[in-house]
């Protein structure tokens, strides 16, 4: 990354914990650092970050709850598989799919748990059955809703 391009993704982050509001310049610039991508298709990247940042303001996450490798993802560890490190990226092709699922979770009072059920139905399985036992009652029907795939019976709450 360009000297330039880190002391104005410094200056942005420095605004946002000040209080006051960055430039679209600012916003632009954070949100193709954050997409990782530089050059041609930048301007695609960087517009699934911007909505990404902007659901998860909506629905009180902060940006750290996802995964910033190669662009934002949500983290699957241990969600289909024990001892799994695993992530589901957020593209241009999923990003609505991504804020459907945030902002139905975040109405139940269970914004968090969003991610994990994105990530289930961008896989089309369940998650594993200890996850189950593990979720509020209210989300269990929308884990079960995805898809017949997966290690979990629906309602594997038991």
């Amino acid at each position: 990354m360009s000297a330039p391009m880190r002391e104005r993704a410094r200056k942005w982050l420095d605004a946002h914990a000040a209080g006051s509001t960055p430039t679209e310049e600012d916003v632009d610039d954070l949100a193709e650092l954050l997409a990782g991508v530089h050059g041609e298709g930048r301007h695609d990247a960087s517009r699934v970050v911007r909505r990404v940042l902007t659901v998860l303001e909506m629905v009180g996450l902060d940006a750290d709850a996802l995964f910033w490798t190669d662009g934002p993802s949500a983290n699957c560890n241990d969600l289909f598989a024990w001892a799994c490190s695993d992530e589901e990226p957020i593209t241009e092709d999923n990003v609505e799919l991504f804020a459907r699922t945030l902002k139905e979770c975040e109405v139940l009072g269970e914004a968090s748990w969003g991610l994990a059920l994105f990530a289930c139905r961008s896989r089309g399985r369940r998650p594993q059955a200890p996850v189950y036992r593990s979720m509020p009652v209210s989300l269990v029907p929308l884990f079960d809703a995805v898809s017949a795939k997966g290690n979990a019976q629906p309602g594997a709450r038991r």
